[in-house]
């Protein structure tokens, strides 16, 4: 995901030298505006695009962990309350997945001004 991010914003960065016009001397300063206003939307495109990966990471790290953990102590114990414990730990882990993903869209609508 980070890598297609990164490619999405240089795509966009090259796409906006690709498409820009020669500007004559008398438009030196609308040009500077103009080349402002495209770093301040590459700024704010990588601004969204980390935050959408610290997200992303954060919500799935648990489910992560839960995998690998059940991958090697299965529901075995002797207690019930301790494995009603660990079916509701693993239920709030598949919420957290869930969450995650739904989170591109609230950071895009959030964060798209």
């Amino acid at each position: 995901m980070i890598i297609f991010g990164l490619l999405t914003i240089s795509n966009v960065h090259h796409a906006h030298h690709r498409i820009q016009n020669k500007p004559s001397k008398s438009a030196n300063t609308h040009r500077t505006i103009r080349e402002l206003h495209f770093r301040k939307v590459d700024r704010h495109l990588l601004r969204m695009l980390i935050i959408q990966i610290l997200l992303l990471t954060i919500l799935y790290i648990p489910q992560a962990v839960e995998k690998f953990h059940i991958t090697f102590k299965p529901f075995d114990s002797d207690s019930e309350l301790a494995d009603a414990i660990k079916v509701f730990l693993y239920n709030i882990e598949i919420l957290l997945a869930f969450i995650a993903s739904s989170i591109p869209f609230y950071v895009y609508t959030l964060a798209g001004g």
